[in-house]
């Protein structure tokens, strides 16, 4: 009998160990970047670079002047809790606001980033509705670096292919580059253009092919490779929603949009979106994926202080990708 006792006394602390090791059950609120009046986080990536976490995302910033800027930026930690002050990296211009980084890609010994251009000139944080929304000039780039100080100058990336002009690639945002899980060396890109996602596909990363089938409505995508298939996170008008592919051409709803703790969050109230998926299963101290999205409010209608501030970075996590998980999380 005493042997089976201190049996399970064992299992007990090994088994409590093992969560208290686990960095996710210790966080403590949902929110790891937040906003406020006069800054917002949105479209958060999320790495592990030098034996850190980093998030890298868009930050926008209302100067006292009332006039709003976009910047990518980056922050790091070491436990999803206490954050770095953001890093600012592209330059401050209303006819660039260089934004919303898609995907980090590790290609030789430099880390290459996607990004896009959002113009939105003379914008104050203070002008009366309607919102005013990017210009027709957005265009899709991609910045190199080896150590996320230096910078490489953004460079054009042609997805209408190299014998369109760029004043005509036509408006287009939030870039993703993924290898093609089929054709080693070969390369998918996904991105937004007239209300919809589309891809380019590359032998190259130079050289790239517009496929002009519409894959569905919607932003910010992200693609990973699942059990062999392409498994597609998109933002809709709410949430992220998850497409699957085998082919990347022919896709199919694989779950409903994730939304985490959105009922019980005031400040998603208007919306929670560009969710991001990181694999950090094989880290000791995660074990699982992890996602992190943005959220905006309060209020159920878009206002310029939903929109260019108050927006949070809020984080959640899955063991299978269908199953998610989130601080504070309320059980049935």
């Amino acid at each position: 009998m005493l042997r089976l006792i201190t049996f399970a006394l064992a299992l007990i602390t090994v088994s409590a160990h093992a969560a208290d090791t686990n960095l996710l059950t210790k966080i403590r609120s949902p929110i790891i970047l937040k906003g406020d009046a006069h800054h917002a986080f949105r479209d958060p990536i999320l790495a592990r670079v030098n034996g850190k976490f980093m998030l890298i995302y868009s930050y926008v910033v209302t100067d006292p002047d009332q006039r709003v800027y976009w910047y990518t930026a980056w922050s790091t930690s070491s436990d999803f809790q206490h954050w770095t002050a953001p890093y600012i990296f592209t330059p401050k211009s209303q006819d660039l606001n260089y934004s919303s980084p898609g995907s980090l890609t590790r290609i030789g010994n430099e880390w290459v980033l996607t990004l896009q251009t959002i113009p939105m000139n003379n914008v104050r944080l203070t002008d009366p509705p309607p919102i005013h929304w990017p210009e027709e000039h957005s265009r899709l780039f991609t910045m190199r670096t080896r150590d996320f100080k230096t910078w490489s100058k953004p460079e054009l990336i042609r997805v209408k292919g190299p014998n369109v002009a760029e004043k005509d690639m036509g408006k287009m945002i939030d870039p993703f580059l993924i290898a093609d899980k089929d054709h080693p060396g070969h390369w998918r890109i996904f991105f937004k253009q007239n209300g919809h996602l589309f891809q380019s596909t590359s032998p190259d990363l130079k050289t790239w092919t517009f496929h002009p089938e519409p894959i569905a409505k919607g932003e910010n995508p992200e693609v990973i490779v699942d059990h062999g298939d392409y498994l597609l996170f998109y933002s809709p008008e709410n949430g992220t929603g998850v497409l699957r592919s085998h082919d990347g051409i022919t896709w199919h709803e694989d779950q409903p949009p994730i939304v985490l703790g959105q009922k019980d969050w005031p400040y998603a109230e208007t919306r929670i979106t560009a969710g991001y998926v990181a694999d950090m299963r094989n880290l000791p101290n995660i074990g699982k994926y992890v996602f992190v999205t943005h959220t905006m409010g309060p209020g159920k209608t878009k206002t310029n202080l939903n929109v260019l501030a108050n927006c949070n970075i809020v984080i959640g996590w899955s063991d299978d990708l269908k199953h998610w998980h989130w601080p504070g999380e309320k059980y049935p």
